[in-house]
């Protein structure tokens, strides 16, 4: 290629076509427009930021055009049988059906041993022991307790396969030696 004798060439960008260049910026109503382009300095931040469109959109592009299909499609899990589609005999051995909940007071004992007590209850029938604090004055409490009196699916599917032993902090107190075992600082909360 031949070296340009023009002035303002010496700025244009490297992959432009010298001589194409050379022959728009010649003619006489072009020559403010043609130095004002060659003349312009590109910004380095604008430059990342145009790279980075251009990459992202093309990215995005390729992600339309060649969608990646799943080598195969999962099958569904059957649903396990309800308690209207089990006959008496054919109780699942290990699989919960239902959930237990009990109230435990004061009166009754001593913490610890209450709970371990309830424990092996909920252990023998295959439920998992799940200690809950409430209260009558907490609204969260007594939705829960609605939604369960009023047989609430969402809230008897939650509660399936669990052993709920229910304390009052009303009434067992927040300072109890028992009760301080278990570390929290609101209500309802469950172990």
């Amino acid at each position: 290629m031949r070296r340009s004798k023009s002035r303002i060439w010496h700025v244009a960008p490297v992959s432009v076509n010298y001589q194409w260049w050379e022959k728009l910026c010649r003619s006489t109503f072009r020559v403010k427009m043609c130095s004002a382009i060659l003349n312009m300095k590109a910004k380095p931040n604008m430059d990342k930021k145009l790279i980075l469109s251009l990459v992202g959109i093309s990215l995005l592009a390729c992600n339309f055009l060649f969608p990646q299909t799943p080598a195969s499609t999962p099958e569904p899990i059957p649903a396990p049988p309800t308690e209207s589609e089990l006959q008496p005999g054919d109780a699942q051995e290990g699989i919960p059906t239902g959930f237990t909940i009990v109230r435990l007071h004061p009166g009754d004992g001593e913490l610890p041993a209450l709970l371990a007590q309830e424990a092996q209850k909920a252990i023998a029938l295959g439920q998992m022991p799940v200690v809950e604090f409430d209260a009558t004055w907490c609204g969260p409490c007594q939705a829960i307790d609605e939604g369960i009196k009023s047989k609430n699916e969402l809230m008897l599917n939650a509660y399936s396969g669990t052993y709920i032993i229910k304390l009052n902090v009303d009434e067992w107190g927040w300072t109890d030696t028992g009760v301080q075992d278990f570390r929290f600082d609101g209500i309802p909360v469950y172990f």
